[in-house]
């Protein structure tokens, strides 16, 4: 299948789909499109490449990315960031350039926090820099994020719309930390979505993936 990207042609291949009860992934795999080297959030931070922290004065809606790498940092919407002094979703996907520093818009995500150390039910170790963040291993929801970039296309703020769409995923899932922490409810929930995961794997050279629910 050929589809046109910002004027390029692009070869794509539907692979094999993969079932589990309400849940079918098709896997994407681009052909002949060459090796692009960049970092993800989760291996840029756990190979030491990448620093999240607070802003020098701390705000909500913005946090300091340090990308030290000579590749690109890929940061991806609804992506979350735990620690720090509250947590975060990515805004928008982006693109932080090699050895480079740079403000990153995003939207808290643990309305009931604004000190560093304990988030949520989840305790980080005393002996890491509180001020750095780690991350979360999960990303917000699709009702999360689709109401976030239709608050943000509409350019207006967006930070009640995600504390309203945390708030009715706790009401649906009936569970609420204490903090009303995003990251603590898919914690919550992590034997039943663990269950989904085990079911589904990456196919080699796989680059995307079609959900059907």
């Amino acid at each position: 299948m050929n589809i046109v990207i910002d004027g390029m042609n692009v070869s794509l291949e539907l692979l094999n789909s993969q079932r589990y009860r309400n849940m079918e992934v098709i896997p994407v795999r681009i052909k002949n499109n060459g090796h692009k080297d960049y970092l993800t959030l989760k291996r840029g931070i756990s190979a030491g490449f990448v620093d999240i922290t607070e802003c020098e004065v701390s705000t909500v809606g913005t946090v300091l990315a340090r990308n030290k790498a000579n590749v690109p940092l890929v940061l991806i919407d609804g992506d979350e960031i735990v620690g720090a002094k509250q947590n975060r979703i990515m805004n928008r996907s982006l693109i932080v350039p090699p050895l480079t520093t740079m403000e990153v818009s995003v939207s808290c995500t643990e309305q009931g926090r604004w000190h560093y150390g304990r988030t949520g039910d989840i305790y980080f170790d005393e002996d890491r820099d509180m001020a750095h963040f780690r991350y979360s291993d999960v990303a917000a929801d699709f009702s999360t994020r689709r109401n976030k970039s239709h608050d943000l296309f509409e350019r207006k703020s967006c930070q009640s719309t995600v504390w309203d769409s945390i708030h009715d995923l706790e009401r649906r899932t009936a569970f609420r930390s204490r903090t009303s922490a995003l990251h603590d409810n898919f914690i919550n929930h992590k034997p039943r979505l663990d269950r989904y995961l085990k079911n589904f794997h990456v196919e080699y050279g796989q680059c995307g993936a079609i959900f059907i629910i």
